[in-house]
């Protein structure tokens, strides 16, 4: 039994269509765009669309661990300064 409805897929791609249509062109000049593109270093994100999945997951599992080892630093760190600090009672 067939309807004259589309599926899904083609409904998604028929609105995927759409809405890239309406989007400015890429060679589109947006001022604020080209002010924050000097701040962007474009080598590191082809670096990182070079990669597979599985060598993102793994760079920003070694990121979040880096970052758990300076938190764990920080704290002990900052448990001697007020060790130091503390006034006897």
């Amino acid at each position: 039994m067939e309807t004259d409805r589309p599926s899904t897929a083609d409904a998604l791609h028929h609105d995927y269509v759409e809405s890239a249509e309406a989007l400015a062109p890429a060679d589109a000049f947006d001022p604020v765009i080209e002010a924050y593109k000097k701040d962007v270093d474009r080598t590191l994100l082809w670096e990182t669309l070079r990669m597979t999945v599985d060598e993102r997951a793994r760079n920003m599992q070694s990121a979040i661990r880096s970052l758990e080892k300076l938190r764990g630093l920080a704290a002990r760190d900052t448990g001697k300064v007020r060790a130091q600090t503390e006034v006897p009672t």
